[in-house]
């Protein structure tokens, strides 16, 4: 059913939007329209201050945890390896299998919390942890929200080297990695500061919606 509707809408759509550059590429080999990139815009997150405790960690994942997100596959890279980074998990997951495969592997440096939390707590979490985790697995990749959401937070994401984190990373907005070679020497690094300042300020909903109706209007006349 979605490939029937997305062949549809390549065939019926006068204007197609991407959120990375990868998805603009595919796109195009369908489309009977013009396909043009455009970062994926953000809500503007007001944060309150979160009371409670939080530990510092070297590396936070946060979102729902879904068997593409590769947090397991990663979790086992670090056992395997026998790394010392701590890592926090924070998130819901609703699969019990993969829910108890996580569990599973928590120890003195892996601690995973199966739950929603808002943005407060994660800002929070953000603010204390060295890098921001997306350890994204197979070929599915193409933007994330949850990426975006880091970014406005001020945190420093580290992702695959695909999708929307090429373009992202071209902007020093992100770090990327090819392997899990380059992942944990990035993860061992020193602190990386990230200046996301002018892309907080030109990529709200408010500013999508400006571009989005500029383009209307150049195809349209």
């Amino acid at each position: 059913m979605s490939k029937s509707i997305q062949t549809f809408l390549f065939q019926k759509s006068d204007l197609i939007i991407t959120h990375s550059n990868e998805a603009v590429n595919f796109a195009k080999s369908y489309a009977k329209c013009p396909v043009i990139y455009k970062c994926h815009p953000f809500n503007q997150i007001i944060i309150n201050r979160f009371n409670k405790r939080i530990e510092k960690h070297d590396v936070f994942i946060w979102g729902a945890i879904l068997p593409y997100k590769g947090v397991l596959e990663f979790l086992l890279e670090h056992k395997t390896r026998q790394s010392k980074l701590s890592v926090y998990i924070l998130g819901k997951c609703n699969d019990p299998v993969l829910s108890k495969a996580i569990r599973n592997m928590c120890n003195t440096y892996i601690s995973y919390d199966n739950r929603v939390a808002g943005f407060d707590e994660i800002a929070a979490n953000i603010k204390k942890s060295r890098f921001v985790l997306f350890p994204y697995i197979g070929s599915c990749v193409s933007s994330s929200g949850a990426l975006i959401d880091t970014i406005v937070m001020h945190g420093v994401p580290i992702g695959p080297n695909k999708g929307a984190f090429i373009d992202l990373a071209y902007e020093n907005l992100c770090i990327t990695y090819n392997n899990y070679d380059e992942l944990f020497n990035l993860l061992s690094s020193h602190d990386i500061i990230l200046d996301n300042n002018a892309f907080i300020k030109n990529n709200s909903w408010t500013h999508f919606g400006c571009f989005l109706k500029d383009i209307i209007n150049k195809i349209q006349q």
